[in-house]
């Protein structure tokens, strides 16, 4: 049995093989570790990276500008003719980029990174990621990319039809050369609102189709095709379990945390109910503003996470500020089924006072049933110690 990851790998497997003698060949879908790549706030990523947060950022693998099989002239085209206001080019990886010749006001190189993390970070802090392979056997890059929030743009030829969908992970361009490559970008550079439904409908996409689970299924499916179930003596259902959690400890429902501290706009802790998806105890935030301490032991730069649940309405944006000065803003999807949604940010905080406002776009007019202007859950507030990733 022969197993490959794009319909085209799959079409090239067979006919290398002559009628009878080709043994069974399966398509399935990679694995990707969709909790690493991931959304992120894309200004705390380009504050940690060091990137201007008021340029367009188009993102591309810097083996692209010196292997011609993955677009290296229309790379180089697009990077030394495209004029947009605000654009910025940004390349990772091996490759020829000191040969561009181009100042750090156009074009910032990475280089080659190892890690993981630090991956992940470029690509949620990037709007746009440039890929216009003409041979891959897949497409990583492209799954990586939407699977992060940031669509991506391609030619969609050979592997890379299975992993660039076109209108829902980014776009596919209409022919593969160069001037469609740069209408593409351009489509996208000027539409942020589809930009936006992409970065939504991508990662569900991602998730349904090239999550690990989902690997996980293609995988079966394929030995089922094949009848390997039964000769191989598995169970004819899969079960993806996860590990046993520990309970979490009690906390008085008037006690503040170690880490932070209720100030203003903040209703005491309420219990857990479970039944109406709040599997935690929880702080009601209160619009138009709610005002919460931090509190660390000494001074320094520290990660703070912010576990959020917007349960009332189709979005909320919510601005973070530390002591008036606006450090993050971030659109909250509504959820209602207990999972909570992760904000991040990066600041400098002292051993005093450190206040964190919150401020809400919209909140729920008080009425006789609920006098509180309710705008969002707060399940809880971690601060931890910021260390950066490795230099750049």
């Amino acid at each position: 049995m022969l197993l490959g990851p794009s319909a085209w790998t799959v079409e090239m497997a067979r006919s290398a093989f002559s009628g009878t003698d080709a043994p069974p060949i399966e398509r399935i879908s990679y694995g990707f570790p969709v909790d690493l790549f991931r959304p992120r706030d894309r200004r705390a990523c380009r504050e940690i990276l060091d990137l201007p947060q008021d340029r367009f950022i188009v993102f591309f693998p810097a083996s692209m500008i010196s292997d011609r099989r993955k677009g290296a002239d229309q790379v180089r085209s697009l990077v030394r003719s495209l004029r947009l206001p605000g654009l910025l080019f940004v390349a990772m990886g091996h490759g020829a980029a000191e040969d561009l010749d181009l100042s750090q006001d156009i074009f910032r190189a990475f280089g080659y990174i190892d890690n993981p993390n630090k991956i992940a970070l470029i690509y949620a802090a990037a709007d746009i990621i440039v890929a216009p392979s003409r041979e891959e056997t897949f497409g990583q890059i492209y799954i990586e990319a939407i699977a992060s929030g940031t669509p991506a743009i391609g030619h969609g030829l050979t592997g890379t039809a299975d992993a660039l969908l076109d209108g829902v992970t980014g776009l596919t361009t209409i022919a593969p050369d160069a001037e469609s490559l740069e209408t593409a970008v351009t489509a996208l550079y000027r539409d942020r609102t589809r930009r936006d439904a992409m970065a939504f409908w991508g990662r569900v996409h991602v998730e349904n189709e090239w999550s690990l689970e989902a690997c996980a299924q293609h995988f079966f499916a394929a030995l089922r095709r094949l009848g390997l179930v039964d000769g191989l003596g598995l169970p004819h259902r899969i079960e993806l379990r996860r590990g046993p959690s520990e309970p979490e400890a009690v906390e008085h429902l008037y006690q503040p945390t170690d880490s932070w501290r209720p100030i203003s706009g903040m209703g005491v802790r309420e219990g857990a109910l479970p039944e109406h998806g709040l599997p935690r105890q929880y702080h009601w935030c209160l619009g138009p503003k709610a005002e919460i301490d931090l509190l660390v032991q000494r001074p320094g730069r520290y990660l703070v996470l912010l576990d959020c649940m917007n349960r009332m309405f189709d979005n909320q944006v919510v601005t973070l500020s530390m002591d008036g000065r606006p450090v993050a803003q971030v659109s909250l999807p509504h959820r209602s089924n207990g999972d909570g949604f992760l904000v991040d940010l990066i600041v400098e905080l002292g051993q005093t006072r450190n206040r964190l406002e919150i401020s809400f776009d919209k909140w729920r007019e008080p009425d006789a049933a609920e006098q509180r202007p309710l705008a969002m859950v707060l399940q809880s507030v971690h601060i931890l110690p910021y260390q950066p990733i490795c230099d750049i």
